[in-house]
């Protein structure tokens, strides 16, 4: 976490409003702002930095999707993996400015037990 960073009060993420029936519109979308509690044991806070943005999204959107995947539930976070730096830990196996990967769709932050994180590693070559 740098100097400027402060660990958030809360999060938005973007909830499915409505099942997709047509065009994609606004409408189907609702963004939920939640409070952040105090993380229990192993859990981790991220800001989330890149979100997945695919086109079977649309069909995940749809209460009878045909892809081999469960559809979006009414309230449900939608999208999927999120790159992230983590901001506040209480897990041994990360620590604030890690970059990690995870499937928790599209939001401003996550709160998320570790075992749903995978640390990235940074490779620099010259």
């Amino acid at each position: 976490m740098t100097a400027t960073q402060q660990i958030p009060k809360t999060l938005e993420r973007v909830s499915l409003k409505n099942h997709l029936v047509g065009d994609v519109t606004p409408e189907l979308f609702e963004v939920v702002s939640e409070k952040i509690a105090d993380l229990a044991n192993n859990e981790v806070l991220c800001s989330v930095d890149y979100v997945q943005i695919a086109a079977a999204f649309t069909d995940l959107m749809r209460k009878d999707a045909e892809i081999p995947m469960p559809p979006f539930a009414i309230g449900d976070t939608v999208g999927g993996a999120v790159v992230g730096t983590v901001l506040d830990s209480k897990s041994d196996d990360f620590a604030p400015g890690d970059l990690v990967f995870s499937f928790t769709g599209w939001s401003t932050h996550i709160v998320a037990d570790a075992s749903r994180l995978v640390k990235l590693c940074l490779l620099y070559t010259s």
